[in-house]
């Protein structure tokens, strides 16, 4: 897959392969597991990153088609800072300091105060059903979440899903402890119905 993104290429056959994640849904285990992701961190030689994913039919790279998600794929330029980020969120230091150089202890508190919160956050997307069913699904970064039930809103729930959804919305958790009380409760960040 190669992309034009504001008139740049972004092709991974030309461009650096940085690094590589995945997690732990191997597609070992079965052939298209519906909730495997794979990112891959690209450099083009002109510095510029970008992240090519490719996930099953549960993720946030999963495709619709006629109301039916299938596996799919992205890619996601990103800035340097940005590319930082996802290596910290998805490698330990050793790894990170491989690709980025040393962390001192100056830049580790440069990252901390440019930080709004350190806590960990968890986003959730909501779709409560007239009958009283509840499907959820979380995401450590507001970012995904939105995008992913602006995707699922837009492209794979249809009309008719719609006239029997009793309300769809993404709200930032009050405590990310799964096991919380209040774990479901917290401020809407965006809202559908």
């Amino acid at each position: 897959m190669k992309k034009i993104i504001n008139g740049k290429m972004y092709d991974p056959d030309t461009a650096k392969c940085v690094a590589c994640w995945e997690n732990e849904f191997t597609p070992d285990c079965c052939a298209d597991d519906a909730q495997y992701v794979e990112e891959v961190l690209y450099r083009m030689t002109t510095g510029e990153c970008f992240l090519y994913g490719s996930g099953g039919a549960w993720t946030k790279y999963a495709e619709c088609y006629g109301g039916e998600t299938y596996s799919g794929e992205d890619i996601t330029p990103l800035s340097e800072g940005e590319a930082r980020e996802w290596a910290k969120n998805h490698f330990d230091r050793d790894k990170y300091e491989e690709l980025f150089g040393a962390v001192t202890e100056r830049s580790a508190l440069s990252a901390r105060r440019g930080r709004k919160d350190t806590k960990e956050t968890k986003y959730i997307i909501w779709d409560q059903r007239e009958n009283g069913q509840v499907f959820t699904e979380e995401y450590d970064h507001k970012e995904d979440a939105i995008h992913d039930a602006d995707y699922l809103w837009e492209r794979c729930i249809t009309d008719e899903e719609k006239r029997h959804i009793a309300s769809f919305y993404v709200t930032e958790s009050e405590n990310p402890d799964k096991d919380a009380v209040n774990h479901y409760d917290g401020n809407d960040v965006k809202r559908y119905k």
